[in-house]
């Protein structure tokens, strides 16, 4: 990973960021966040343009090559809370360039909720299709590569423990070692309640962790999954309360799968 030298820039929170990057010469994007869910314009001009406002625009993109993040100094008294997940934390299924992913919508809350004078910060470490317990799957039936990123269990030093200010993260990831199986993956990996707790239960402790399990449908979890509390909340926390000793909380219980009609929810355990 390579720092830029610092820059004096007021940003005060919720300020939206232009980032210009100039190649000198024709290079591949050997990284890449594919949901970006912002778009970004490719100059066809040759030289640096990355000072102008504007400049023509070959096309647009809407992923970000190269840049992985932006650290903005905060006094002795801020923190950050890294949302830690898969495509929901990610974006996916949110509008384009209005920042509503739901840590852009947690982050606003936090600063309103306290007049805009909280020191609390929001990292979105979301990557779609990212598994707890195994990497980006590399297979002829897979298009993405290495695009979904290394195993949460892998990456959680990098992109939780290794931020800036951290000391809260919310964890959001499971729910495609689940669905996986079978369609991107051999039927045979298929994934059972214990094994995910299990591997939730070995990402190292901060001074809050929460861990979600996302709803699925019946009709998806009798072909993917082995355990059966997967369908509903209630029977989700019987099960996680068996295999954990933490305090078990309902996460976004407003979501529901209308086309089914039934009343699934988020279950999660917390930590401290």
């Amino acid at each position: 990973m390579v720092v830029s030298d610092p820059a004096e820039l007021d940003v005060p929170a919720l300020s939206d960021l232009a980032i210009s990057l100039f190649l000198p010469k024709t290079t591949e994007a050997t990284t890449l966040h594919i949901l970006a869910m912002q778009t970004s314009y490719v100059s066809s001009d040759t030289g640096d343009s990355t000072a102008d406002v504007k400049f023509p625009v070959a096309k647009t993109i809407r992923s970000w090559p190269f840049l992985t993040g932006v650290d903005v100094a905060a006094s002795a008294h801020g923190a950050a809370i890294v949302a830690f997940g898969s495509s929901l934390t990610d974006g996916d299924g949110s509008t384009l360039d209005t920042n509503r992913r739901w840590p852009d919508v947690l982050a606003e809350r936090l600063q309103k909720g306290a007049d805009g004078m909280t020191e609390v910060g929001v990292l979105n470490q979301g990557i779609i299709g990212n598994r707890l317990l195994d990497d980006s799957p590399r297979r002829a039936r897979s298009p993405f590569g290495a695009a979904l990123g290394q195993a949460g269990l892998a990456r959680f030093k990098r992109d939780v423990l290794a931020q800036a200010g951290v000391g809260y993260v919310i964890v959001g990831l499971g729910i495609n070692d689940i669905v996986f199986p079978g369609s991107l993956t051999p039927l045979t990996e298929r994934m059972n309640a214990e094994s995910m707790i299990s591997g939730l239960r070995r990402t190292p402790r901060t001074s809050v962790k929460m861990a979600a399990l996302a709803p699925m449908p019946s009709a998806s979890v009798s072909t993917t999954v082995t355990a059966s509390p997967w369908v509903r909340a209630s029977e989700r926390t019987a099960t996680l309360r068996s295999l954990t000793n933490d305090i078990i909380l309902l996460f976004f219980p407003e979501v529901r799968f209308p086309s089914d009609g039934s009343n699934h929810e988020f279950c999660c355990f917390a930590s401290s």
